[in-house]
């Protein structure tokens, strides 16, 4: 949403489409819903609340096996949305 807060592909995008930024996120957000929806999914997200992430990482006696918020927040979403699919049943597939 806010790619000039930091420096990566996404703001790169940001400089390349200008002033359009906001219509063409938008316009591929509302593809991505429409993606979804057609796919006929259940989507299940995870926020990542980035200071406690951070401090994780500085506590000497905790283990995170990955240096990366992003596989840590993969990781969770995955983790969590099996776990809510197996309360819901337990023969649904999961890919």
């Amino acid at each position: 949403m806010y790619p000039n807060s930091k420096e990566d592909k996404w703001k790169r995008k940001y400089e390349e489409w200008g002033s359009d930024w906001e219509i063409k996120r938008e316009e591929m957000l509302q593809e991505l819903v429409e993606i979804i929806q057609r796919a006929n999914l259940i989507c299940i997200g995870a926020v990542v609340d980035a200071r406690c992430y951070r401090e994780l990482l500085q506590d000497p006696g905790y283990t995170l096996h990955w240096n990366d918020s992003n596989v840590f927040a993969f990781h969770h979403i995955i983790m969590s949305g099996i776990s809510r699919v197996e309360t819901v049943n337990m023969r649904s597939p999961i890919t």
